[in-house]
């Protein structure tokens, strides 16, 4: 069975976050695969790390799936990641590790999931201008 975990971030353009590799195919045995991302900005960000499922369409643009389509397989039943939430400081990096637990008889096909890195808001700082 030939299992792959397509990974995109989602990074308001004040946050830069580099992820590599941006794709990764785990085939027949393998089980476990990591990544590396960094914070390329000059300051500090939070991101959480969460699986979805999503389908490209014809222009390559991406969209959420609700439902499955035939023919469509999805592997976050069979993912788990760590950490699902990560805090980098200027220049740091962070391993995200992945693993995945194919159920005994899986069908020979690609199970596609998607992870999305998305920048949290800073709760440092937010006070209110009349607040001391």
């Amino acid at each position: 069975a030939l299992l792959a975990l397509l990974s995109l971030f989602a990074a308001p353009a004040s946050a830069q976050l580099m992820v590599h590799p941006t794709r990764i195919v785990l085939e027949q045995n393998q089980r476990s695969a990591q990544m590396e991302i960094i914070n390329n900005s000059d300051e500090a960000a939070t991101y959480l790390i969460t699986l979805v499922n999503r389908r490209m369409d014809e222009h390559g643009g991406f969209s959420e799936v609700d439902e499955p389509a035939a023919g469509e397989l999805f592997a976050d039943p069979m993912l788990r990641y760590s950490p699902r939430r990560v805090r980098l400081a200027p220049g740091a990096g962070q391993v995200i590790r992945i693993m995945a637990r194919k159920p005994a008889g899986l069908a020979p096909d690609e199970y596609r999931s998607h992870l999305l890195f998305a920048q949290q808001p800073d709760p440092i700082g937010t006070r209110d201008a009349g607040t001391t």
